[in-house]
């Protein structure tokens, strides 16, 4: 399983590690697999509110992984 890349970020010597938003969606849809959480559900929703997310690399990998989206994609 391989997501798109972190990137790393450094800023006044302090090093930061982001993903991509597509990823943590991907991360949060793991999470509520055995145990929903709305809390979860609620943060999806409201990531995916950005226009710039890549829907298809979304929804290839959560048929990659057999992920139930929970109608939130």
């Amino acid at each position: 399983m391989h997501f798109q890349d972190a990137k790393k970020i450094v800023q006044n010597e302090n090093i930061f590690w982001v993903i991509a938003i597509e990823d943590l969606i991907i991360a949060k849809l793991i999470w509520i697999q055995e145990l929903f959480s709305e809390r979860q559900a609620n943060d999806i929703h409201h990531l995916l509110r950005n226009p710039e997310i890549d829907k298809t690399y979304l929804l290839d990998w959560c048929s990659k992984m057999h992920l139930k989206t929970f109608d939130l994609l």
